[in-house]
């Protein structure tokens, strides 16, 4: 729908996709794309959370479901927090994109042929998104992950509930490590925009093609998290096999049906 084109060292979002054929504004398509990044990450706290517990002997765990809700809100409304300062963005786009070349005085080719957004043109905000707003969001995900994954790995390895069959644990302990692996390829490809990020904000010595490349690299965690699932679970792989031997039956059924028609003919 939207494919993203930032010009990080000008502060520039350009969007290249389906949107932008329909004349979407950049704003709405940089927004949506932040609330989806928001809306994944919040995902991985609910799939720890849940798992977490589903624990008997978690004495961590929210049991009312309001309280669940409650926190899983506060958790995706920390992130949400940038989508006003998009909104800040200056009124004069032009004279905006004149005064972003003080940053990088040499972007792509794109930045002139296109109408990019400019977030924004002030030092002091654009030092505040990205040494306290970003660090902020990044810790707040990071801890409850940890949080969770280590509630998880103690209540389920280190004091497991002794009334649980052995073979019951065992089968949680191995869809724990599915989980786990879902998620940890996904997000080591996420982590490496971040540290990329980090990395032009110390140095400023990243060009544009090696941001595209991580960028792309970021955004193929759909793929490698689809095909991860079908790696770590059964249930899926059989799923997905047993589709393909019910389009075979299907065919199976209707070939005679057809050559018995054309037979009478």
């Amino acid at each position: 729908m939207s494919t993203p084109y930032i010009f990080l060292h000008n502060i520039a979002f350009l969007g290249v996709g389906l949107f932008s054929y329909l004349g979407v504004s950049q704003t709405f398509q940089l927004v949506s794309g932040i609330i989806t990044l928001i809306l994944i990450c919040s995902s991985y706290i609910y799939l720890f959370e849940t798992r977490s517990s589903s624990l008997q002997m978690n004495k961590w765990k929210m049991k009312r479901p309001w309280v669940r809700g409650i926190y899983h809100l506060v958790v995706f409304l920390v992130g949400f927090t940038v989508i006003p300062l998009i909104y800040l963005k200056p009124e004069d786009q032009l004279a905006a994109k004149l005064d972003s070349l003080a940053w990088d005085p040499c972007p792509t080719r794109e930045f002139f042929d296109n109408p990019v957004l400019i977030v924004s043109t002030d030092p002091n905000l654009i030092r505040f998104v990205f040494w306290f707003l970003a660090p902020c969001f990044l810790l707040n995900i990071t801890f409850h992950l940890v949080f969770h994954v280590s509630c998880t790995v103690f209540y389920l390895y280190l004091s497991p509930n002794k009334s649980t069959s052995v073979e019951h644990r065992k089968n949680q302990q191995k869809f724990f490590l599915g989980i786990l692996l879902q998620t940890a390829i996904p997000c080591i490809l996420l982590l490496n925009l971040g540290f990329v990020v980090i990395y032009d904000g110390i140095f400023h010595s990243l060009s544009q093609k090696a941001f595209n490349l991580a960028f792309i690299f970021c955004t193929a965690h759909g793929i490698v998290e689809s095909v991860t699932i079908l790696i770590v679970h059964r249930s899926y792989r059989e799923a997905v096999r047993n589709i393909g031997k019910k389009k075979k039956k299907v065919s199976d059924i209707r070939e005679p049906a057809i050559l018995q028609k054309y037979v009478r003919i």
